[in-house]
């Protein structure tokens, strides 16, 4: 059998451990891990790295980011490391903190290139920052809808800005920041996001900046502010900003009836107050 027809045994499959460590890993994940011929990691906190390598031995980091480099660097870098192993004929197994398809190049970039190699690649899915938001700060995106950017191309590209749904910017700590390694934000960069959702939103309308618990034992910081305060408080590296609506949408009446809904079946759809319209009394 020539080289061309030998199979290929190499497979690949993307996990995530979720954002609060061990305990946000879902039950299909260990078994994919352990039984890996390889496993790679990028996770931050040693505890999972332990926890990973205790499930399996032949797990191994994908390496740091490079410094002075922007990240996608090293982001091609690791794509590299994960093609390597499954042209080796491995059945290959990688490790991303949080959700492995939320602003994770190098998961996404491995999958397309190992299936145009004929390899077999799959993502699992797993817990993202936005899920634990909506659950520790109490909002239903079913309500208003939420639309989300990372907060840097949010500024850089011209949005049609609904202020009837909520807005939530990833990366809200980093804003204007390509390398991995600077520290968090300026204040001129925060003050320049301040200023933007201001035009839109008003100075006194209610912010949420956000940062998930990462360890079982901690507790998540929820911060509710007016956008004035914003550029004020500085935020970390792992902060996120929810900015809840102004407004509800207005109806439109033309397809109402021609969805043939009831025009006295519309306060059906008012299922809920507009999250966050107000700061809580004991601002």
């Amino acid at each position: 059998m020539s080289d061309e027809q030998q199979p290929i045994h190499g497979s690949l499959t993307v996990v995530g451990t979720g954002i609060k460590s061990m305990a946000h890993v879902t039950t299909e994940t260990p078994s994919y891990i352990a039984t890996a011929d390889r496993v790679l990691y990028a996770i931050p906190d040693w505890a999972t790295q332990e926890w990973v390598r205790r499930q399996n031995p032949r797990a191994e980091p994908l390496g740091d980011y490079l410094e002075g480099q922007p990240r996608k660097v090293t982001y091609e870098r690791w794509v590299a490391r994960i093609l390597e192993c499954l042209e080796a004929g491995e059945k290959v197994c990688v490790v991303f903190y949080g959700h492995p398809g939320v602003f994770t190049y190098a998961s996404h970039e491995a999958i397309r290139r190992a299936r145009e190699r004929g390899f077999s690649a799959r993502m699992l899915p797993a817990v993202s920052v936005d899920g634990v938001l909506f659950a520790d700060v109490g909002i239903d995106p079913g309500v208003a809808g939420c639309v989300s950017y990372e907060a840097t191309d949010f500024l850089i590209r011209p949005r049609q800005v609904d202020t009837s749904t909520g807005l939530l910017l990833w990366q809200a700590g980093v804003v204007g920041q390509l390398q991995s390694e600077e520290p968090a934000s300026s204040a001129q960069r925060q003050r320049i996001l301040a200023e933007t959702l201001i035009a839109h939103f008003g100075a006194q309308h209610p912010v949420v900046v956000y940062e998930a618990s990462v360890m079982p034992y901690l507790e998540p910081s929820i911060l509710h502010m007016p956008l004035s305060e914003l550029s004020e408080r500085g935020l970390s590296r792992i902060a996120t900003l929810y900015v809840p609506p102004r407004q509800r949408a207005s109806l439109d009446m033309t397809m109402v009836d021609r969805l043939g809904i009831p025009r006295s079946q519309l306060g059906a759809l008012d299922v809920g107050p507009i999250e966050g319209a107000s700061l809580p009394e004991s601002l």
